[in-house]
């Protein structure tokens, strides 16, 4: 997102004043806000301090938009880098499968895979599935910084087992 300021004169098509672009999901939005006035009672600061603050706004309102499109994507879908079958349906867990550091045997785990501090949550005889993935979500919202109430309705549908869903 950007404003910027062209200068009567700058731009071949005559318009002058200010311009806001925008890029939210590759659609791209512009507007521009010039700095002829409608009509010559209006003092020029005013109408350059208007145009300006106009500016301001629909660039303060598409990054509020770009944000909570970006936070809906993050919390709905899963990471385009999400190997098949380990994803979970939004970005941050993943299922995985290796070997516990007590034991030799691999084991199902949660990972919640903040960059360079990764926490594995296992399922093992003392972890149900259930357990496990409620202890992975409640992790999860703490270092993306998730919404309590999103928090909770990523806790209730859990992730059942392919044996299960026949």
């Amino acid at each position: 997102m950007a404003i910027s300021y062209f200068a009567n004169g700058d731009l071949s098509s005559g318009i002058f004043g200010w311009r806001v672009v925008a890029t939210i999901r590759g659609k791209r939005y512009q507007k521009y806000f010039s700095l002829r006035r409608p009509n010559q009672n209006i003092p020029q600061d005013l109408w350059h301090r208007y145009q300006h603050t106009r500016a301001q706004y629909y660039e303060a309102r598409w990054m509020a938009r770009s944000a909570a499109i970006q936070y809906l994507d993050f919390i709905n879908t899963d990471h385009p880098a999400t190997r098949s079958n380990r994803g979970v349906g939004f970005h941050g867990i993943t299922l995985g499968i290796g070997s516990d550091r007590s034991s030799l045997n691999d084991v199902c785990y949660f990972s919640v895979n903040k960059r360079a501090a990764a926490t594995k949550h296992y399922i093992d005889e003392q972890h149900t599935l259930t357990i496990t993935w409620e202890k992975a979500v409640a992790h999860w919202g703490s270092p993306y910084e998730i919404r309590p109430r999103d928090i909770q309705k990523k806790r209730n549908p859990r992730p059942v087992p392919i044996s299960s869903r026949r």
